[in-house]
């Protein structure tokens, strides 16, 4: 890889917008914005196109990881929950080449992540199971630098408990509504826990307070019923764990790990998926 390459990735989720201008496999600047929802697919766009203009004239191609059933064939996402309303069936990459006059890559959020902390770790051989725990639930099974499988952007919606809760994608008793950050926030608000911001909660979490220490134990266990579950569906050596809930994974770790496989912490935390979807790029127009 050329250390010139300066390609523009985006990371688009259903809350934030991250944006950095990558060379050589390294991050050499970055910005984050809010994901627009409140205004569905326009304000979506708007959003993407803050992305784009944070560096614009400075780098020679978009490279794109985003929430979503993404087809990287055409960049066209083929399905997308009410995370990001209005999402299903828009042109991404057409859209953004169309935008930037530069060529565009894009690819699921979860693969992106999987592929950016396999390139961080250089494992080889080993088939590795990442699993973004965010807003949602994303993350693929890789070996030897490819996607296995999760390209569909799926696996959070996998039922985790038949006739379970109810998931905005239509199915019920998906991983998302029992192992993302937003059930973990669920699960504190169904308990009356006060504290508002992630300090708070793992301070009390570590002084032992009961109501919050129930809600992480339950949250925990239904991660680690999803692992074991993922494990079953094609059994991995090693899962690394991403997303927002991997900020305070220092906290919980010891709880979800397995003897079947071992359980790490990702390395790229949420740049993962910026360095993935530029590994993605690159491979795609061999650069």
């Amino acid at each position: 890889m050329r250390e010139d390459d300066r390609i523009l990735c985006l990371d688009l989720g259903g809350t934030k917008l991250r944006a950095a201008i990558i060379s050589g496999g390294e991050i050499k600047e970055k910005k984050v914005f809010s994901t627009c929802i409140s205004r569905g697919l326009e304000g979506i766009k708007e959003t993407l196109l803050l992305g784009l203009s944070a560096y614009e004239g400075v780098f020679r191609g978009v490279a794109v990881s985003s929430a979503g059933n993404i087809d990287p064939e055409s960049g066209n996402v083929i399905y997308a929950t009410d995370n990001l309303p209005g999402y299903t069936g828009f042109p991404l990459g057409r859209f953004l080449q169309e935008k930037s006059g530069m060529p565009c890559a894009c690819i699921n959020d979860g693969c992106a992540a999987a592929l950016g902390e396999y390139y961080l770790s250089g494992q080889e051989g080993e088939v590795m199971l990442f699993l973004t725990l965010g807003t949602g639930v994303g993350g693929a099974y890789v070996k030897d630098g490819k996607i296995l499988f999760g390209t569909d952007g799926m696996l959070g919606h996998k039922t985790l408990f038949a006739d379970g809760l109810k998931c905005n994608c239509g199915r019920s008793g998906c991983v998302e509504k029992y192992a993302s950050g937003s059930a973990f926030r669920s699960l504190l608000k169904t308990a009356d826990v006060k504290y508002d911001t992630p300090d708070a909660i793992w301070s009390a979490f570590a002084r032992g307070e009961s109501s919050v220490c129930s809600c992480v134990e339950s949250w925990a266990d239904n991660v680690k019923a999803a692992l074991t579950m993922y494990y079953e569906f094609l059994p991995f050596s090693r899962v690394v764990l991403g997303g927002g809930m991997s900020d305070s994974g220092k906290y919980w770790l010891d709880l979800v790990r397995e003897e079947n496989f071992s359980v790490d912490l990702a390395r790229g935390g949420d740049d993962a998926g910026l360095i993935g979807a530029y590994v993605n790029f690159k491979k795609k127009f061999q650069s």
